[in-house]
């Protein structure tokens, strides 16, 4: 029997605002979701002023607190890999996953998973060339945390080593994605670590956020889903359709309309429109 799953762009802390859309989407497909999936950025932090979330972010809801306690809940499982901008004085002991709030488990920095019956793999964080090398340090201040939030070599390559995966999760873009033409995101936008990644592991999809702007595009056999973050439901979510240990469809936000069949071309074009920021 088929799944539906949902992927989240960057939460940035608005969990109340995502719980929400999943529960619309069910309504809509009239169904249950199989499970939630999201490429990083979640800031479970519980309160906006925490001491190790940056100053930016401090503006932002901070509403994972809720679900920790159990105040709320989420519809579905919960499953997610980290971003640049986490709460990683919690995440530091989980590196290989562990459950953060009851429904709600953080995957680890970097491996393997089965995800909905789909063979998957995944990247936590982002490319720094002055991380890249160095050991992972417990983030006892702000500067060791922003450095958590970039993958290591060592991570990289256990990415790299695996069989096989048919769904790759990364935070940030591969780059060359980006297409040409009015519209189209920089060039320089992704790393090439992550590139490497979908050309050696060829997944039929992958699924990044970080930019914070939708896009779709091809490499290879791939099929890459970039979502932006949890602003609007029509960028920010993406639903799948699973059967079989394979995507068959996919959509966008709350509408029960594909975007996508399988056997049909996946470029810009099935991407929804952009919304700024």
């Amino acid at each position: 029997m088929s799944q539906l799953v949902a992927a989240i762009g960057d939460i940035h802390g608005r969990f109340e605002r995502v719980e929400a859309w999943l529960r619309e989407l069910e309504q809509v497909q009239g169904r249950k979701l199989g499970l939630a999936i999201g490429v990083g950025d979640l800031e479970t932090f519980s309160a906006p002023n925490a001491p190790l979330r940056k100053r930016t972010k401090r503006t932002e809801p901070a509403e994972f607190g809720a679900y920790a306690r159990t105040e709320r809940k989420l519809p579905c499982p919960f499953v997610f890999i980290g971003g640049n901008n986490e709460d990683f004085a919690a995440l530091h002991a989980l590196q290989q996953g562990g459950e953060l709030a009851p429904g709600i488990r953080y995957l680890g920095r970097a491996g393997a998973a089965e995800l909905a019956g789909v063979k998957a793999g995944f990247l936590s964080g982002i490319f720094a060339p002055t991380s890249f090398e160095r050991p992972l340090e417990l983030p006892l201040n702000l500067e060791l945390a922003r450095r958590a939030g970039h993958f290591r070599k060592v991570e990289v390559e256990c990415v790299a080593a695996l069989d096989r995966v048919d769904l790759l999760l990364l935070h940030d873009w591969p780059r060359g994605i980006s297409g040409r033409g009015r519209g189209a995101p920089p060039g320089f936008w992704g790393n090439t670590q992550a590139r490497e990644l979908v050309e050696r592991l060829r997944p039929a999809w992958v699924l990044c956020g970080h930019q914070h702007r939708a896009w779709a595009a091809m490499v290879g056999p791939s099929h890459i889903a970039c979502l932006a973050d949890a602003d609007r439901a029509d960028n920010g979510l993406l639903w799948l359709e699973v059967d079989g240990g394979a995507v068959r469809a996919v959509g966008w936000g709350l509408s029960k309309q594909p975007a996508w069949r399988s056997g049909e071309p996946w470029d810009p074009r099935r991407a929804p429109a952009i919304s700024p920021g």
